[in-house]
């Protein structure tokens, strides 16, 4: 389960279902333009877009499947986290969902003027990019079996010891700390916790803790009783997380979570019904920690679970609230039509300048990117905002390349796939960075391409650097009978 075997792989069959993928997309948009010219109507338009949205992901699931054998893979899910942010009210709207959609509010409404023709251009090209995404994940799915590395006993002595020692480092300042905010939180009020400065140890150190969770459980088959307490850890953590309003973290962190502990399992009713489970658990927390941190009143964050277990569909809600981030799209197009100037790629630039930490950076290079890089806060900036309201991926290619931004998220979707198609029987490293990748990707769609450079250095860079000195200065003789450390 969520991985693939490359045995039943089949260049021909892969072929095969990229074109019919692309038949179908060619087919949606003949449709759309037929409509667009038949159908004077806006909101027609948008409820055609929603419905267009729900075919490609039905048709990209359909073709990933006939690839690969398997639905649900690291990869996969980051396509689902890549349609709830940049699509997720489009795709209620298509099916006629009452909700309380971005473009028939007002006051969001304004900022791009109510002007439908930016409202549909927006959300027809975020329909183009998911195209493109969904193709370039089916593109990278791999063939060639990854050879093992004939050093990987002692490798994977060091992954073990190291990111065991980086997990208790990081876990005990970190943990403590999140259990003590969380109780602060619940016992006064959540605006409150926001104002506690969070010592620099804390920062420091709390980096560490989702990738040596992730890694200290994948190392840790061979003894279960410390996997079983890195898990538990694990969870109290995203626990207090979703208490104090990270939500994201959290969110990546059980699901990584998931993935691992599922990962040589097949796939049956013992597996689906408890999963089900957990997603509804997931998200109705999701929402209800939303619920809470906007509550005017003295609401309880428990009285606040069960109203919305009782009167509200915690899915509608949570793909409404995630699909928020598709303002971001039409409010940038918006911005461009209206004279903004576009960066012209020197976002992708930067990115890969942010890869160099800023310790090493003697010449002041990132420095220089950081107009084009830090597009986090520039809607809530040039706005005025009184709340964050992010940015996405989309809003990013669109901001440097207009409309011929849809290439670049097709070649992000190539690299996700390439470190995110996971492969049967692979080695710990290689789990390890396709779980890690996804778990801190997870909420990607509604952040910047520079979030991936810098995560990529914390999780993979630097963690590898770390691994290497270990087997160098402790485990570089030994053989693979040693290898079994309990």
């Amino acid at each position: 389960m969520f991985c693939i075997d490359k045995d039943k792989l089949n260049t021909q069959e892969k072929i095969l279902s990229i074109t019919a993928f692309l038949l179908v997309v060619f087919a949606m948009l003949t449709m759309y333009f037929i409509v667009d010219v038949v159908d004077s109507s806006a909101y027609n338009k948008i409820r055609v877009l929603g419905l267009m949205g729900w075919i490609l992901l039905f048709a990209f699931l359909s073709a990933y499947k006939f690839i690969t054998n398997v639905c649900i893979t690291p990869a996969t899910i980051l396509v689902l986290s890549m349609f709830a942010f940049s699509y997720g009210q489009i795709l209620l709207f298509g099916l006629g969902v009452d909700y309380d959609y971005f473009f028939l509010n007002q006051y969001y409404a304004s900022f791009y003027n109510n002007d439908m023709r930016v409202l549909l251009s927006g959300n027809l090209y975020a329909w183009i990019c998911l195209c493109g995404f969904c193709l370039g994940i089916l593109i990278s799915v791999r063939y060639k079996n990854v050879k093992n590395n004939k050093n990987s006993a002692s490798l994977n002595l060091s992954m073990k010891k190291m990111f065991l020692a980086l997990f208790f480092i990081s876990a005990i300042p970190y943990l403590a700390y999140n259990v003590y905010l969380a109780a602060y939180s619940l016992s006064h009020d959540y605006s409150q916790s926001l104002e506690l400065t969070q010592p620099a140890i804390i920062r420091y150190v709390g980096v560490f803790f989702v990738p040596s969770a992730i890694g200290a459980v994948i190392s840790c088959e061979d003894n279960r009783k410390m996997k079983a307490f890195i898990v538990f850890c694990t969870v109290i953590n995203c626990i207090c997380s979703f208490v104090i309003g990270g939500r994201s973290f959290a969110f990546g962190l059980i699901i990584g979570l998931i993935v691992i502990l599922l990962m040589n399992k097949k796939v049956s009713w013992k597996v689906i019904l408890p999963l089900c489970v957990g997603a509804f658990i997931l998200a109705t927390i999701s929402v209800s920690v939303a619920d809470y941190r906007s509550a005017t009143d003295s609401s309880s964050f428990i009285s606040i679970v069960i109203d919305n277990l009782l009167q509200k569909n915690v899915f509608i809600q949570f793909l409404g609230e995630a699909g928020f981030s598709g303002t971001s799209m039409v409010w940038t197009m918006r911005l461009v039509q209206s004279g903004y100037k576009t960066f012209d790629g020197l976002t992708y630039v930067g990115a890969i300048a942010g890869l160099v930490p800023s310790t090493l950076d003697i010449f002041g290079i990132g420095r220089f990117f950081e107009r084009y890089t830090q597009l986090e806060g520039l809607l809530t900036g040039i706005f005025s905002f009184n709340f964050g309201v992010g940015f996405s991926l989309v809003a990013e290619s669109y901001l440097n390349f207009k409309w011929f931004g849809f290439v670049i998220i097709f070649l992000e979707a190539l690299l996700f796939g390439k470190m995110l198609n996971l492969e049967e029987n692979a080695e710990p490293w290689r789990r390890y960075v396709a779980v890690v990748m996804m778990t801190v990707l997870l909420s990607i769609p509604r952040r910047d391409i520079v979030f991936l450079s810098n995560q990529f250095t914390l999780c993979v860079i630097f963690p590898y650097i770390f691994i290497i000195l270990v087997r160098t200065f402790f485990y570089k003789d030994v053989h693979v009978n040693t290898c079994k450390v309990k």
